[in-house]
């Protein structure tokens, strides 16, 4: 049961995510005339960083689908603290909403939200992992 819950949620924050990294890019893309352009760093770092989380979502809905539930968990784990702290989402999570909660300007937020769920997950996963092995363990001294 929890390996079924820590795969929808993995799931679930995974679709989020794509869509947010999606439609984040689309709104960079539409605003910048040029966000390939160096000079536009922002825009630049935007797009990668999208990129990198997009891959992400991917990886974890792919290793959500499949039955080992190991790849999900490392998966899970690799993307939520990967792109926490390596995309600079900590950051974002300590400087917190700005105005309207759904709005383009707190995607970002979202976004670290996302991350923070898919850790989540894994430590669900991770602990149904851990109670399977042990369970499956049985101390049998052939009395």
């Amino acid at each position: 049961m929890l390996l079924v819950l820590g795969r929808s949620v993995g799931f679930a924050a995974a679709v989020l995510s794509a869509v947010l990294a999606v439609g984040w890019g689309y709104e960079v893309i539409r605003s910048y005339p040029n966000p390939l352009n160096l000079a536009q760093s922002d825009a630049t770092q935007v797009l990668l960083f999208d990129a990198l989380r997009l891959a992400g979502a991917i990886w974890v809905m792919w290793s959500a689908l499949k039955r080992d539930a190991v790849r999900l968990l490392r998966a899970l784990l690799i993307v939520g603290v990967g792109s926490f702290i390596g995309l600079f989402s900590f950051y974002i999570m300590i400087m917190g909403v700005d105005g309207d909660f759904i709005s383009f300007r707190n995607i970002p937020y979202l976004q670290a939200i996302c991350e923070l769920l898919y850790i989540a997950a894994g430590f669900v996963v991770g602990y149904a992992v851990l109670w399977a092995g042990i369970g499956g363990q049985t101390n049998d001294d052939g009395l």
